[in-house]
């Protein structure tokens, strides 16, 4: 360090003294922010720094020399040790750590890297890390981690560094969650004892605030009675959601529109508000709008003419949403009604609308005719918009002598065919031993929408992403185009790297209308290695012989022995198993051991059957094998007089059953049975069901100008993937030339997916207002033939307090139900007063909503009206309904929401 001298000390001296005073304490880590503190900060009073000795940027002037000790920390303990320029005499205070932390701020710049703000699951511009060699040392072993939020996107750093080289590396900010959000980016080398950390921070935006406006800021009204329009915009690209909507005077009413509390404006939407100035008790007010964008609110001030006429003909509602529609369609009919609310018979004029796509398509207003005083007519809209966009305008109706015609308000929005994708489940289960791979779930995904939608790539994203994987089995893949209506099988499965829960997800990048879509991963792992089944779903094909049963093998990979809870068929189809084998409901099945279940199927019931076995040890979650039922296909036989006959391959099964969506295998053979060779001209599938079948790759099988000798014969593999539950039926035909054509009837069966159904038993709790003490519970039950993911609930009402009821408890957090299967929830009221307005429980439990009232009652003999009207209570059933899905919204945007994904660079 360089020449100098303070207080009788040489500048040599400075520095060491600075280095020890600084450096004491062992740092657990090889820090470059601590390492720039130690660099440039004197140690006390009289002594230089380290920058006093080579410069205030090491970074990039060399010098002294300093370029030496860029990741190098052997490089400054050897200057020391070899008292290099007296450094020497720093031998009884310097602290290898302290200087291996100076080496990493030489080495690595910045030392901290600050994104700013981000909003959630987005990325911004890459921000990068430079790594430099010493001018006198080489790097080995180069590699990087990455903790946190943040993720390496290029590099072009290899493995080694030459001496004098740099390399860098781009990093992006991808939040998971709002707020103030910390990693690292560990930067590990032959040069540092351990590796070098660089500080990552950035701001997860939860939502940027949406801009609201409003239009006109002002509304005057003409004339008492009259109607006016206000239009609330979301000008940003962020939803925008609305709160409460009210006016401050009673003397201007909200007579309709489309703006709602609870309403979801996407960006560059709108809605609608109409008015009415009622009374001249008031000529002004203001209406407010509460929203979540910026400011929380919008007003409209509102003022009345004073001394106008009165204006006696309004129509009601006055706004008409015709919603969204495709170009090209028609909407349906909607109604209006026009009212004389005067004393006076009133003269109206013709129906005058800007927008020639809206027509009058029927009612009983006729332009130029009369309307008594206190009548009323009708008019039916009809909407047949021809461009896509959103569509805004009036229709208005002259008045005889009315300061101002009567109008209403038409919106609606119209959109090209378009693609929108759903999925379900939202949550798959999983479970699995360490290091051992899971039974393959599934998850479809399905184009709801009346346009293409092409796929993109599944990307694993979560702390535990690693432990996730596609199954090949699944046909939804990157490139695929989903037609309107058709559906693709997402087949997933975890081969866990250590115990514990592991957690996950899996986006799904579409190019169709809205975000990507996420698949919540909840992957259960024991170390214990707990019951283990061999399959996960048993097929039957019944026909008039019974079924052969099929064998279920359960395993204990244990360490100890699992008592068995529970051994029984759940479900629709329960009644039609037969179960028997060695495992038993209360035995232990040992450590190691295995036994069996024997499922038999004999139908109580025609069409197609599905239930659910379940095998349980206690504290244990239960496993699941799915089970279903269907007619058996056949083979109708062949013309005994012809060439070609269709015959049953004895190795495999004529017939196919298979899930909504899923496929099934099936193979036939077609024999020459003539004396002489023929050829094969083609195969065709004709019926009512054809689509749902197909002939897989030739291969050695059938195919077209496969010639067939005397006696011999080809195979035809096909496969069923059914589009509904039920029978299906085809008809696959084989021609040969100079022969008749010959036909197999193909029947199979389409089982309809399982699928959980919620219920809450009761759906309303009432509570004595005389006795605060009381706890009352409801149950959530499944009864549906599926698991049942239900999220978590959503409690509303000053008073009411959910409680932990017993053992049966549902979970706080997201919980599965498996068919038939149920828990408890405990509700109590602290007898505020507050609590007399009501409350409510809501979740969504797979799509559908779940919800429980709850109210305080008190006993009418006890209870004091003197001096008051008739009491009575009515909850604002569509505001709670608006205002509980905003809130489950958010709920379930922090469920579904992944931690902290990590990388890793080398």
């Amino acid at each position: 360090m360089a020449s100098g001298r303070a207080g009788g000390l040489s500048n040599w001296w400075r520095c060491g003294v600075l280095l020890v005073a600084l450096l004491a304490g062992t740092a657990s880590a090889t820090d470059p922010e601590r390492g720039a503190r130690l660099f440039a900060t004197p140690p006390a009073p009289g002594f230089l720094a380290c920058a006093d000795c080579h410069s205030e940027d090491p970074l990039v002037t060399n010098f002294g020399n300093i370029f030496v000790g860029r990741n190098a920390a052997p490089l400054i303990q050897r200057a020391v040790v070899a008292n290099t320029g007296g450094m020497g005499v720093f031998r009884e205070f310097y602290d290898d750590a302290a200087l291996a932390d100076i080496a990493a701020y030489l080495g690595n710049s910045p030392r901290v890297l600050d994104f700013g703000t981000q909003p959630l699951g987005s990325s911004g511009a890459a921000l990068e890390v430079v790594v430099r060699a010493s001018s006198k040392l080489a790097l080995d072993r180069l590699t990087f981690d990455v903790e946190g939020d943040f993720a390496i996107v290029s590099s072009d750093c290899a493995g080694s560094l030459p001496a004098r080289a740099s390399c860098t590396v781009q990093l992006v900010f991808r939040p998971l969650a709002g707020g103030l959000r910390n990693g690292l980016l560990r930067v590990d080398n032959s040069g540092l004892p351990t590796p070098a950390s660089v500080r990552l921070t950035g701001q997860g935006l939860d939502r940027p605030p949406a801009q609201a406006r409003v239009q006109p800021a002002n509304l005057a009204f003409v004339a008492l009675g009259a109607s006016r329009n206000v239009v609330l915009s979301n000008g940003s690209p962020q939803a925008l959601t609305l709160g409460p909507i009210g006016v401050s005077s009673p003397a201007f009413v909200l007579t309709g529109g489309t703006c709602a509390a609870g309403a979801v404006l996407a960006g560059g939407q709108s809605c609608v508000m109409a008015l009415r100035w009622n009374s001249a008790d008031a000529a002004t007010a203001v209406l407010t709008f509460q929203h979540d964008g910026v400011g929380g609110r919008s007003e409209v001030e509102l003022s009345g003419a004073v001394g106008a006429a009165v204006s006696a003909v309004v129509f009601e509602p006055a706004v008409l949403d015709f919603g969204v529609l495709e170009t090209g369609t028609k909407s349906a009919l909607l109604a209006t009604w026009l009212h004389n609310r005067g004393r006076t018979a009133v003269r109206v004029g013709a129906f005058d609308s800007a927008r020639p796509e809206v027509t009058v398509a029927g009612g009983n207003c006729v332009g130029g005719g009369s309307l008594a005083p206190g009548a009323s007519c009708s008019l039916l809209l009809r909407w047949s918009p021809t461009r896509t966009g959103a569509m805004t305008g009036e229709l208005r109706v002259a008045v005889a002598g009315a300061p101002a015609p009567a109008r209403v308000v038409l919106v609606g929005r119209a959109t090209g065919q378009s693609a929108w994708l759903s999925l379900s489940p939202s949550v798959l289960p999983l479970q699995a031993a360490p290091g051992q791979r899971s039974a393959v779930a599934s998850a479809r995904l399905v184009n709801r929408g009346s346009g293409p939608a092409r796929l993109g790539a599944l990307a694993f994203e979560g702390d535990a992403a690693a432990d996730f994987e596609v199954d090949p089995g699944g046909d939804c893949r990157s490139g695929r185009v989903l037609a309107p209506q058709e559906s693709c099988l997402l087949r997933l499965a975890m081969r866990p790297s250590a115990a514990g829960d592991r957690a996950a997800r899996l986006r799904v990048n579409h190019d169709a209308a809205g975000a990507s879509l996420w698949l919540g991963l909840a992957g259960t792992v024991s170390s214990a290695l707990p019951l283990w089944t061999d399959r996960s779903r048993i097929d039957f094909a019944l026909g008039a012989e019974p079924a052969a049963s099929q064998q279920v093998s359960v395993f204990n990979r244990g360490d100890v022995g699992m008592p068995l809870a529970r051994v029984e068929a759940v479900g629709e189809g329960a009644a039609d198993l037969v179960l028997g084998g060695t495992c038993r409901a209360g035995s232990t099945l040992a450590a190691g051991a295995s036994c069996t279940v024997d499922v038999g199927v004999v139908p109580v019931g025609a069409g197609p059957r599905s239930a659910t076995l379940v095998v349980a040890a206690a504290e244990l979650p239960p496993l699941a094998v799915a089970v279903s039922a269907g007619a058996r296909g056949s083979v109708i036989a062949s013309p005994a007089s012809s060439a070609l006959q269709w015959r049953a391959e004895p190795s495999s099964p004529a017939a196919a059953t298979a899930p909504v969506g899923e496929s099934a295998g099936l193979v036939l053979r077609l024999q020459n049975s003539s004396t002489a060779a023929l050829t094969l001209q083609g195969l065709d599938l004709a019926g009512p069901a054809w689509a749902e079948f197909s002939v897989d790759g030739p291969g050695e099988g059938c195919r077209t100008g496969l010639d067939l000798a005397a006696g011999a014969s080809c195979t035809v593999r096909l496969r069923f993937q059914p589009a509904g539950s039920g029978r299906r039926e085809a008809l696959l035909t084989a021609r040969a030339d100079g022969h008749e054509p010959v036909s197999a009837e193909l029947v199979a069966t389409g089982i309809a997916p399982g699928r959980g159904l919620g219920g809450l038993r009761p759906a309303e709790l009432v509570f004595d207002a005389a006795d605060p003490q009381q706890r009352q519970n409801v149950r959530v039950e499944n009864d549906g033939a599926g698991v049942l993911t239900v999220q978590p609930g959503v409690l509303q009402g000053a008073g009411f307090q959910a409680l932990v009821a017993s053992d049966e408890a549902c979970a706080a957090e997201v919980f599965m139900l498996l068919p038939g299967e149920s828990c408890v929830l405990e509700f109590s009221w602290s007898g505020s007063p507050a609590a007399q307005g009501g409350g409510r429980w809501t979740a969504i439990a797979d799509g559908q909503l779940l919800s429980t009232t709850l109210a305080v009652r008190e006993d009418p003999a006890a209870r004091s009206n003197v001096g008051a009207g008739a009491l009575g209570w009515s909850p604002g059933e569509g505001l709670i309904e608006l205002l509980l899905a905003l809130a489950l919204v958010g709920v379930l945007r922090r469920a579904t929401r992944a931690d902290r994904p990590e990388s890793r660079h080398d």
